[in-house]
């Protein structure tokens, strides 16, 4: 599996935003956030209600969340297939199995480990 220098700039950003967007300090900090704005700009602020800055702002956070929710997912099922694969490779050897070994997969597929 592959870790630290060997990922990519991209991968190591999706890492990062992906923990930082799926924790309870961001949603805190967010919180807190949209009350300051709501006082400070509540009567006579740069953005008066009904906070039509605010509103084109958490929009174009919206926009960017899906977008960044689906680069993490693909991120987690790349994750996911190294371990997979990983385990495979694992279990194949603890069994004792091996193409060349038995010339066929059936001991693998009574397993059900196998790519069949």
């Amino acid at each position: 599996m592959r870790t630290g220098a060997e990922l990519t700039t991209g991968e190591r950003t999706a890492d990062y935003v992906r923990n930082g967007m799926g924790s309870w300090p961001f949603v805190f900090v967010f919180l807190a956030t949209m009350a300051i704005w709501a006082m400070y700009n509540g009567s006579d602020g740069f953005d008066p209600y009904p906070f039509i800055l605010l509103n084109l702002f958490l929009s174009m956070i919206a926009g960017l969340q899906g977008a960044i929710l689906l680069i993490s997912a693909k991120r987690a099922d790349s994750i996911s297939s190294e371990v997979a694969g990983a385990h495979l490779v694992e279990h194949r050897e603890a069994a004792g199995i091996d193409r060349g070994q038995h010339g066929t997969d059936r001991d693998c597929c009574t397993l059900g480990v196998g790519d069949a």
